[in-house]
């Protein structure tokens, strides 16, 4: 086994391992947290199959952009760990994703192994540039980044409306001095009139 191999088996280790950790956390700031380790460990993968630019693309967009937006939501809205809902990751549901995901993990495995032409040993090029992305963007996936735009497009526009305030309740003012008591008449300064 070479170093390469090694450093995946190892990034691919704490992705999983974090991954589960994240799942079954009660504590919500804690499962952003976990799922900003599964991220980088998510990009270090991408780095030891020489996707560099989505290595980066993926600490940049998910592990500082979003991630940061659900760290702030989380404490906006001030969440504590609520009553866990029972069968959640137990019960049939939870065994028969888990024999899914199981036999899908098998196959892979299987099908990396399976000899010459399999696998991450087929990849001799580097596809994870810059060049090779971009021109994959704009050629071959170009209808389903503008329908991936449109739909982000339609989140924003929807969060915005509701997020705006009732038509039918009116909005008050609200003035700076709106929480002070009024202040007494000998604090009041007299004024001149002539």
């Amino acid at each position: 086994m070479d170093i390469g191999m090694l450093v995946f088996l190892v990034f691919a280790l704490a992705a999983v391992t974090a991954a589960v950790a994240m799942l079954v956390s009660e504590n919500p700031v804690h499962c952003v947290l976990f799922l900003v380790v599964t991220i980088l460990a998510i990009a270090g993968l991408m780095l030891t199959l020489h996707a560099e630019f989505l290595a980066t693309l993926q600490v940049i967009v998910y592990a500082g952009a979003i991630m940061v937006l659900f760290l702030f939501v989380i404490m906006m809205l001030n969440l504590s760990p609520g009553p866990r809902l029972p069968g959640v990751l137990g019960g049939r549901a939870g065994f028969v994703a888990g024999g899914l995901l199981a036999v899908e993990l098998v196959l892979g495995i299987g099908i990396a192994l399976g000899g010459p032409g399999h696998g991450a040993a087929a990849v001799a090029a580097p596809r994870g540039t810059v060049e090779n992305v971009g021109a994959l963007l704009m050629t071959r996936y170009v209808f389903p980044m503008e329908l991936a735009s449109i739909l982000l497009l339609v989140g924003m526009v929807g969060a915005v409306a509701l997020a705006r305030p009732g038509r039918g309740a009116p909005v008050e003012p609200v003035s700076v001095d709106a929480g002070r008591p009024p202040a007494p008449e000998s604090e009041l300064a007299p004024t001149e009139t002539r």
